[in-house]
């Protein structure tokens, strides 16, 4: 089983949802408890805390390595893919 995180380092979808129905912070650009960079989340740091083997990878070479890796593996990985 591998495991893809897209990071865009916020809750994108939650984002779209307030906008859409018109939520007076969305509205004002303001999405309160919806950005994940302070703190930012390890990804990485929390699948090796389960033992999970995981890496980053951002761009194509190195997201086919990581999963070429990650097809080796008994068990469950983790691919951690940055987006802006």
């Amino acid at each position: 089983m591998i495991f893809f995180i897209f990071n865009n380092g916020r809750y994108g979808v939650l984002q779209n949802v307030a906008g859409s129905l018109g939520y007076a912070n969305a509205v004002a650009g303001r999405y309160v408890g919806m950005e994940i960079v302070d703190p930012a989340i390890d990804f990485l740091s929390l699948a090796a805390s389960m033992g999970v083997p995981a890496e980053r990878a951002d761009d194509r070479d190195a997201i086919g390595a990581a999963v070429a890796k990650a097809l080796e593996c008994d068990g469950p990985s983790l691919i951690e893919i940055r987006i802006r």
